[in-house]
């Protein structure tokens, strides 16, 4: 035994984590993904606001998923491309 104490997860987080996995592993999200990353040309949406060019290969829903319809997850509208800085930098913001 490694002494560690493994984290208690309410069923509710295990199912909401489920469901982002079996999301974020849909061919219906690659497809979107490929069409985010292509009309962005692969480069960071919050850089080139601030005239840096980045090259950038994650892609970030605008408004966070979880406050989105869900007929809205895969729209590529409501999606950007990020450098990994910039989506972390977002995530922790809680965006």
């Amino acid at each position: 035994m490694s002494g560690r104490i493994k984290p208690i997860r309410s069923q509710a987080y295990l199912e909401s984590r489920q469901i982002d996995k079996q999301f974020f592993n849909s061919s219906a999200w690659e497809t979107t993904r490929k069409i985010v990353l292509n009309r962005d040309c692969y480069l960071c949406q919050t850089c080139l606001k601030n005239n840096i060019v980045q090259p950038a290969n994650q892609v970030d829903h605008i408004t966070p998923r979880k406050a989105l319809a869900r007929n809205k997850w895969l729209d590529a509208s409501e999606c950007q491309t990020l450098c990994v800085v910039c989506h972390s930098a977002k995530t922790i913001a809680g965006g």
